[in-house]
């Protein structure tokens, strides 16, 4: 036979409360630990990365380019960009050379001029940002942000 015993709603609602605790706890614990985990396997890839980035080297033509840091790839962009613009004329105030786009600060005399630079750059590269012509005596200057 089973013996008819009596507990009451709140001892079981507390014993019910103590068990979620114990789960959320470990459910925390868990979390905590994988993030721990994640952020060390991504330190120790990391690491290793730029090891191997660093021990490959190459030459080119005349003069020695080490492919080791990021600053080899902006120089690519730099000659890249710097060749765009001799080929159609522009010339630039003031650059600024990123690891994804560049930022130019641009002088021209007339407002021809400045659609017909706006004109190329658009063609060659995606423009991020454009702040508006100002005119400066004879000449207008904007700054250009573009993504290469």
């Amino acid at each position: 036979m089973r013996k008819n015993t009596f507990i009451p709603n709140w001892y079981i609602d507390k014993k019910n409360k103590i068990n979620m605790k114990i789960i959320k706890m470990g459910i925390m614990l868990f979390f905590i630990l994988d993030i721990i985990l994640l952020g060390l396997i991504l330190n120790l890839t990391n690491k290793t990365g730029n090891i191997e980035g660093k021990s490959i080297s190459t030459q080119k033509n005349s003069g020695i380019e080490l492919r080791t840091k990021q600053d080899t790839i902006i120089i690519e962009k730099y000659t890249k960009l710097n060749n765009f613009l001799k080929e159609n004329g522009l010339k630039y105030k003031d650059i600024t050379i990123t690891d994804n786009n560049f930022k130019m600060n641009i002088e021209v005399k007339n407002y021809e001029e400045y659609i017909k630079v706006i004109s190329c750059i658009e063609n060659k590269y995606h423009v991020k940002k454009l702040t508006p012509n100002i005119k400066d005596k004879d000449k207008f200057t904007f700054n250009i942000e573009c993504e290469v």
